[in-house]
């Protein structure tokens, strides 16, 4: 039987935020995982930053998260959760068709009501690819990936995570039509 161990080091730091952040928090955290296979030990530390931002009113969300990662200089940065509110959102909608991913046209939707973040995820390198999960008054649930226009309504608390040991890129991929994550080990880092 294999059993998994985890030992975590945290630090804290906060100072006041900018661009419509209305708080940011940072915390530093290390992970030794170690799996245990009869009487061997398998170990991996992984080291993760880990940044609290809580959005006021009327903020937009994806372009406030890309200012943060271009002036914090962040190399692998991707949500790690997010909630609060929004008054507006444009997703768009899968809508693949035959066996091609990304082939044909897909809809783009424009909310304009005030919705309850269930979910938000995605990596923030080279623009931001996001798609969140959004309940209505009613609890009905719409989710797409984020074209713009994320409007928080009355606050988004979100948090950022950064790998310490890797950096992340974007290249075009000719077989589904959009750029596509590259991950890349940071120079002179173990993976």
């Amino acid at each position: 039987m294999n059993d998994l161990f985890e030992q975590r080091v945290c630090k804290s730091k906060s100072h006041p935020g900018h661009f419509g952040i209305k708080h940011v928090s940072h915390r530093i955290c290390t992970s030794h995982n170690f799996q245990l296979r009869g009487d061997s030990v398998m170990a991996m530390a992984s080291s993760l930053m880990c940044f609290t931002l809580r959005l006021g009113p009327g903020v937009e969300i994806q372009s406030a998260l890309q200012k943060f990662v271009q002036e914090k200089g962040l190399k692998a940065p991707f949500v790690m959760t997010c909630v609060g509110s929004v008054s507006a959102a444009k997703l768009r909608l899968a809508k693949a068709i035959g066996d091609k991913p990304g082939a044909g046209k897909h809809e783009i939707i424009e909310l304009d009501e005030r919705y309850e973040i269930v979910s938000l995820v995605g990596t923030l390198n080279d623009g931001t690819h996001l798609h969140v999960s959004l309940a209505d008054k009613d609890g009905a649930i719409v989710g797409g990936h984020v074209m713009g226009n994320l409007t928080v309504f009355t606050t988004a608390e979100i948090v950022i995570g950064e790998s310490s040991l890797e950096t992340y890129g974007r290249v075009m991929e000719e077989s589904t039509g959009h750029p596509q994550l590259v991950v890349n080990k940071r120079l002179n880092q173990k993976l």
